[in-house]
């Protein structure tokens, strides 16, 4: 399926199944023989990693793929380009081959935040949720390696729509 390695990024927001869709995608590849990695869970842990990741791997048997769970347009998305320099920065760094792009209503997506049972952080509110589903769409909107994921299904739908996208996929 591929040559070389490459960077599968789920972008969305809070509350969009991100995490739960790297974990089931990283386990498929995984047992189809294929080195899979999932990193990252927070925007900048998850752009590191990934990074870390591609730089050890480079010239070596090792994985086949990065599976980051936020990647570097979270970063934009989060700082709304406040600041010129790491958007200059951010540019430079390795663009995914792929990016799955969790839509979801913000509604839902706090729903599901809820029913974690977890204490809300100061970004998962009605407000900033809305303001990052809003940058992610306008970030997003015009990039050629974007696929719109339909986040409200279930995450075994969803599961089969991912597999079937980065099977197409030739890196």
């Amino acid at each position: 399926m591929l040559k070389k390695a490459v960077i599968i990024a789920f972008e969305g927001i809070d509350g969009s199944g991100k995490t739960t869709q790297c974990k089931m995608l990283a386990n498929h590849l995984t047992k189809r023989g294929i080195r899979a990695r999932p990193v990252g869970r927070r925007f900048l842990k998850s752009t590191l990693l990934a990074l870390v990741a591609l730089a050890f791997i480079r010239g070596r048997n090792g994985v086949d793929i990065i599976i980051a769970d936020r990647y570097i347009h979270t970063v934009h998305v989060f700082l709304q380009r406040r600041s010129n320099f790491l958007t200059s920065l951010l540019n430079r760094l390795p663009q995914p081959n792929m990016i799955l792009f969790m839509e979801i209503d913000v509604d839902t997506a706090l729903k599901r935040i809820v029913a974690r049972g977890k204490k809300l952080d100061k970004n998962e509110s009605q407000e900033e949720l809305k303001r990052y589903a809003d940058g992610y769409e306008a970030l997003l909107a015009d990039n050629p390696v974007v696929c719109r994921l339909d986040a409200r299904k279930s995450k075994e739908e969803l599961h089969e729509e991912v597999v079937k996208l980065v099977e197409k996929f030739k890196g």
